[in-house]
């Protein structure tokens, strides 16, 4: 501010001494005026001289451009814009009669002539918007009459020609495949139409053949689904044309054929006159409790069937009259989901572990220039001056230094010295590959009782969906959200896993039509529904057929023994117990619900976490893939000195075998250090290490302990495993 105070007051003086310091001959020859006029060449002259030169466009041009200059002199240049008007005027003349001429004969209604009619409607309007936009004939005082004459004429024959659109409308042969309204020479607001004429579309749809009916649905898709009645109208039309004209009743086979045409025309029927087609889901109770079904199935209804759930008595029990022409029973045999890990990587990042202050170099920058702009106000203020000007000056030079002194030091106080700066350690996560696939095995039964034939088949279906995991993310990690962001969850996985399966009626049919010669006579109903039971009696035997009891198969230890791996990186042992679960410590699964796991005849699978302990340090998964339960020792005491043997993946050495004897039965306290009661032990000094965890320790054939941990720093021979009653509580305990 004091800066332009002073020279609010210098500039005038010095402006001064320069006019005083020109040649008095100069000043005389070059007044203000002249100096303007040198530079600057007159608009109105130029609009003139365009004017008179014929150059009209241009001159429009440039009136546009100065438009506010025009305006504002407007009574000084009045004879130059009539000109310009007339001049344009004669330009446009000739094609503005040509136009208002066709206007005049542009009335022949036939659809062979709308085409051209359609492009001569458009050069008109072309030729409208272009004189319109014309500068000088957006005056009133200088629009040529023949504008007006050109709108007028352009309006009455639009005018005319919307007012035969319904007559066009109603002759015009729909089954073209030319839409009308794209076709008709004027625009015509399609809603409003079909608004204001219902009673004209509906006595066409009745007079309407079976293509017309057809170009009209798909010319005018937009309008039929906004107009539910018309899209009704429309269906119930086309099926009247689709069905057969005899009276004879229609097969499946011949059903399905309607319905298929239907969809190929567009349409969607909700149900076809006379056709009664039932659907019922009759899968298995026990399947699904026994958890061979391990998602639920979607039936998606694509067809104008009516859909009924109900069992298979509830079918037969219906009276014969009212049991329908057709019904499809749809029996689930095995849902069932497997997961692999394609691949496993580690990926780099960095977490921040800590700050660390240091000097900030913009501090020593900022001290710099503050110590230049006081040495320079220093300077100046020292600086001797002679006469008005200097000092004049020199005042300016000292006030400037001092606006730079106080921005510097007002740069200065807003640095701070020092910066924080973040330590960063690098770190290593996890990112997997997993392909999760889910399948369906289906029984389904088509009644056909219209030709007395039945038929039933095997309809398999699959999906399958590749997810990207990342574990062992570090939460200090600055990129942590943006690295989430790129990967699945876990949770994504379970909902793919256990999200209902659609299977479309329509693809069942499918099914059944390519293997309609199969279809045998229909038995009684009393006979048929003893064959479905039987058929699902079988399902379920061959299901049970695959079961393991409780006792082993055969004699291998190792066969109940599996690797598991935490996604986190560790491994650890774990042991069958049923059939399709399997016991574990819970320091080798903390942290995840997910595990995969490796059995001894080298199949992969993977199990969900479903129960666990932490004071006991058990957990129990349940697996996809079932495997030989162990035998637990059931007597009261361990000969202390018998042999034992651990089985187990020492430091990832997988199915390792040790050996040792009982070295003691002693309670100590959890190793999770969690309180309550003391758990008990049997001690041994059968070696176990790391990746034991979770494995089971042998008296013969029989677990007495799951291996659990070692007291380790200068002794040996001290392993523990939890005690074989404290597992069989564990085990009672409902989950």
């Amino acid at each position: 501010m004091r800066q332009r105070r002073i020279w609010q007051v210098v500039f005038p003086i010095l402006l001064s001494g320069m006019v005083c310091a020109q040649e008095p001959q100069a000043q005389e020859s070059q007044g203000l005026g002249g100096f303007l006029a040198s530079i600057f060449t007159p608009k109105a002259a130029e609009l003139a001289r365009l004017v008179e030169g014929g150059k009209f466009v241009e001159a429009d041009a440039l009136l546009a451009r100065e438009q506010a200059y025009f305006q504002e002199n407007r009574k000084d240049n009045l004879l130059v814009l009539k000109k310009l008007s007339e001049g344009l005027a004669t330009n446009y003349a000739p094609r503005i009669e040509t136009a208002i001429a066709w206007l005049a004969t542009a009335k022949d209604g036939r659809p062979d002539k709308w085409g051209e009619a359609r492009a001569g409607f458009a050069i008109c309007a072309e030729l409208t918007v272009e004189v319109r936009a014309v500068e000088v004939f957006k005056d009133a005082d200088f629009t040529p009459q023949a504008i007006a004459a050109l709108d007028a004429s352009l309006a009455a024959t639009a005018s005319g020609w919307r007012e035969s659109v319904a007559s066009a409308f109603k002759s015009y042969d729909h089954a073209s495949g030319k839409p009308f309204f794209q076709s008709y020479p004027v625009d015509v607001d399609e809603v409003q139409f079909f608004d204001s004429n219902l009673d004209l579309i509906r006595s066409m749809l009745d007079s309407f053949t079976k293509e017309q009916l057809a170009g009209f649905s798909i010319a005018f898709t937009k309008q039929v689904e906004r107009m539910p009645w018309l899209k009704e109208e429309i269906q119930s039309r086309h099926l009247a044309f689709l069905m057969p004209k005899n009276s004879a009743p229609l097969t499946l086979a011949g059903v399905l054929e309607i319905v298929k045409k239907a969809k190929d025309a567009g349409l969607t029927l909700k149900a076809i006159p006379g056709i009664r087609v039932g659907f019922a889901e009759v899968t298995s109770k026990t399947l699904l409790k026994e958890g061979q079904i391990e998602f639920p199935a979607q039936v998606n209804m694509d067809l104008p069937f009516e859909p009924t759930k109900s069992d298979i008595d509830e079918i037969f029990s219906i009276q014969d009259k009212s049991f329908p022409d057709y019904l499809i029973v749809f029996d689930v045999a095995k849902a069932s989901t497997s997961r692999r890990i394609l691949a496993k990587n580690d990926a780099n990042s960095s977490f921040i572990s800590g700050t660390m202050s240091e000097p900030n170099p913009s501090y020593e920058v900022a001290r710099g220039k503050l110590f230049e702009a006081q040495a320079g106000l220093a300077r100046a203020q020292a600086t001797y001056t002679q006469g008005l000007a200097a000092a004049i000056i020199n005042g300016i030079a000292i006030a400037a230094w001092r606006e730079r002194v106080n921005s510097a030091e007002a740069n200065l106080r807003s640095t701070s010295p020092t910066t924080t700066r973040d330590l960063r350690t690098d770190y290593k996560y996890s990112t997997s590959e997993v392909k999760a696939t889910r399948a369906m095995t289906t029984n389904y039964y088509v009644i056909d009782r219209v030709e007395k034939k039945y038929f039933k088949s095997i309809f398999d279906t699959s999906e399958t969906k590749t997810f990207r995991l990342s574990y062992n993310l570090h939460d200090k990690d600055p990129e942590l959200n943006r690295i989430i962001s790129q990967f699945d969850k876990e949770e994504d996985i379970a909902q793919f896993e256990q999200a209902p399966m659609a299977v479309t009626a329509s693809a069942l049919m499918e099914d059944y039509l390519k293997n309609l010669a199969s279809s045998k006579p229909l038995p009684p109903l009393a006979k048929l529904r003893q064959e479905m039971l039987d058929d699902k009696n079988k399902a379920i035997a061959n299901f049970k057929a695959k079961q393991f009891d409780g006792k082993p198969i055969k004699d291998p230890r190792f066969d109940s023994v599996v690797v598991i791996l935490n996604p986190k990186g560790t491994i650890g042992t774990g042991f069958f117990v049923r059939p399709s679960l399997v016991l574990t410590n819970y320091h080798v699964i903390e942290g995840v619900k997910f595990i995969e796991m490796k059995m001894f005849n080298g199949i992969e699978t993977f199990g969900k976490v479903v129960k666990s302990d932490v004071r006991l340090d058990l957990a129990l998964i349940k697996v996809q893939d079932q495997g030989v339960p162990v035998q637990f020792y059931e007597g009261n005491n361990i000969e202390l000195g018998s042999t034992l043997e651990a089985i187990g993946h020492p430091k990832g050495l997988a199915f390792s075998i040790t050996r040792g004897i009982a070295s003691a039965v002693r309670k100590k306290k959890s190793v999770n250090a969690v309180g309550g009661k003391e758990v008990l032990f049997v001690q041994t000094d059968a070696a176990i290490n790391p990746g034991n965890s979770g494995g089971p320790l042998f008296l013969g054939q029989k677990v007495v302990g799951v291996n659990n941990n070692k007291l380790v720093g200068g002794s040996e021979g001290l392993g523990f495993a939890i005690h074989y009653s404290e597992v069989a509580e564990f085990l009672k305990e409902s989950f």
